[in-house]
């Protein structure tokens, strides 16, 4: 059913969707849309539909039927401002709990979220390869930004993509579809193993039954079967670092390019990206638990990533945005900048590498290039000794080679900082008494 902003779907499906076994249907609601998709793939066919937040929302009983019955399909759902009628032609990134929870009872959605043109291609194979392989909804979860831009990428090389189908019983008749507690076979009609999809919660035959025990076997039978999606990649940039950016969807070229420029600041902080927000790479998961903060830039008022984030043990927190528009770099930068300082209390990092050689003991011998003053840019500090006049050895250390140094101070306030660089400082670096100047 054509809505802003996921009718170039449908207007890319109806020109190209041409031929034997190929079909593109406009529909006249969306709940049309999602029973049509149910049949189609029950029928045996890989079948999807694109939709925005409202019609999502129709959809989210047609979406539990394909959870409890088993039957794979992907829902592109092209977010905008809402709720209701919303912003029909701004960006926002407010449907990730409800397309990861969209119906009623326990129901936990797999979502792919791209965050590049370029992503959007692989994203939606794995969308159907998902699917087919754990035989369920997958949905495939884009934004105006994206869906909107028109881009030139490296053409695929289709071979090097692997395209799944789904397990086809291919026995005899008497089949049981839903026996056990693990995924099995799926019959196609008017082949053997004939079966009933039902609605109600069903025996081993597809059959309606109340009791107890079925409901919960058929309910772990479902949850258990995600554990065969958790072949997702991940990037990862500064893993070391303890407090790091976590972009997802369409803000990752922002983030990326405010990311770059901390970098060059010499903000401590480390990158992680995926686009399988769920189930997300289990050894991504296990990394950002053993972080100290995990900051999550997004376009909605919520904070929805982070929090589900936390309900799996990463101390998350959000920077949101909900003005209908992408993240502007400036803010990205001074903002994650602030999350980092108040965060540690203050207190900056900075690592100091030598320019010239170091003396025979390793310290530095005349100009050190002072990177990561975030408050203030890059400063060249002039030594007044050989090495750092430090009152104890464990002022500086050596980080990864003799020429390297590091250290922190607590910096009371960025004017106070920027003071400092005007001539030699005592505060707060007052134990090496440096002469700092900006580096043109």
């Amino acid at each position: 059913y054509p809505i802003s902003p996921a009718t170039t779907i449908l207007v890319f499906m109806e020109r190209n969707l041409v031929g034997p076994g190929k079909f593109a249907y406009q529909v006249s609601s969306e709940i049309e849309s999602i029973t049509s998709v149910l049949g189609a793939s029950f029928a045996g066919k890989k079948a999807m539909s694109a939709t925005a937040g409202p019609g999502l929302s129709l959809m989210s009983e047609g979406l539990g039927l394909a959870w409890i019955t088993e039957i794979p399909l992907v829902i592109a759902d092209i977010q905008r401002g809402g709720p209701a009628t919303g912003l029909p032609t701004k960006t926002e990134q407010s449907d990730l709990m409800m397309a990861m929870f969209p119906a009623h009872g326990d129901v936990r959605l797999p979502i792919i979220a791209p965050g590049t043109v370029e992503e959007c291609f692989e994203a939606a194979i794995m969308a159907f390869n998902w699917a087919e392989r754990y035989q369920g909804p997958v949905i495939l979860l884009g934004e105006m930004s994206l869906a909107d831009r028109v881009e030139n990428i490296p053409k695929p090389d289709l071979p090097t993509y692997a395209v799944e189908d789904r397990l086809v019983f291919q026995g005899s008749n008497g089949y049981q579809r839903y026996d056990g507690f693990e995924l099995s076979p799926m019959p196609i009609p008017g082949s053997p193993g004939s079966y009933v999809a039902n609605g109600s919660e069903h025996d081993a035959m597809g059959d309606t039954t109340h009791l107890p025990a079925r409901h919960v076997q058929m309910t772990e039978r479902r949850f258990s079967k995600l554990k065969l999606l958790e072949d997702g990649t991940y990037e990862r940039k500064n893993a070391e670092e303890s407090i790091v950016v976590m972009p997802w969807g369409g803000s990752k070229g922002p983030v990326q390019e405010a990311y770059d420029i901390l970098m060059d600041q010499g903000v401590p902080v480390g990158w992680y990206y995926t686009m399988y927000l769920h189930p997300l790479p289990p050894a991504m998961l296990e990394e950002l638990r053993q972080k100290e903060l995990v900051i999550v830039p997004e376009l909605n008022y919520q904070g929805q990533l982070s929090s589900i984030l936390r309900s799996q043990g990463v101390k998350a927190e959000s920077i949101t945005q909900y003005t209908g528009l992408p993240f502007k770099v400036r803010d990205l930068v001074a903002r994650v900048g602030e999350k980092v300082r108040s965060h540690r209390g203050g207190m900056v990092q900075v690592r100091a590498e030598t320019t010239r050689n170091t003396t025979s003991n390793g310290a530095p011998a005349a100009e050190i290039l002072v990177c990561g003053a975030p408050l203030s840019g890059r400063c060249r500090a002039s030594l007044k000794r050989p090495r750092p006049p430090c009152p104890t050895a464990s002022s500086w250390r050596a980080s990864a080679a003799p020429a390297t140094w590091s250290t922190s101070w607590r910096a009371s306030s960025p004017s106070a900082y920027t003071a400092s660089t005007a001539g030699p400082c005592r505060s707060p670096l007052a134990s090496s008494r440096r002469a700092l100047r900006p580096i043109p």
